[in-house]
């Protein structure tokens, strides 16, 4: 089993609308106390957790791969050293 890199429907959902955003309003006010630059700090911040998972799972499928391959060298010397004995 590989583990799956994550991406997020949500991240791209609110990167676009940001866009739009910032494209009909000049101001940065976007009303009820919320701004633009509070939702981009906020996407900033999914997309970095999302990065960092992602570096994690590339870590973590070399990780699998190394043992993996321990455990068949591990797996032939056993047998080896049952034949010999």
């Amino acid at each position: 089993m590989v583990y799956r890199s994550k991406s997020s429907h949500i991240l791209k959902k609110a990167q676009a609308r940001l866009t739009g955003f910032k494209s009909v309003e000049s101001k940065n006010d976007l009303g009820f106390g919320l701004t633009t630059e509070g939702y981009s700090a906020l996407i900033k911040e999914l997309e970095a957790s999302l990065n960092e998972y992602n570096q994690m799972v590339i870590q973590a499928n070399a990780m699998r791969s190394q043992i993996a391959s321990k455990e068949k060298k591990v797996s032939e010397y056993s047998q080896k050293v049952l034949m010999g004995v």
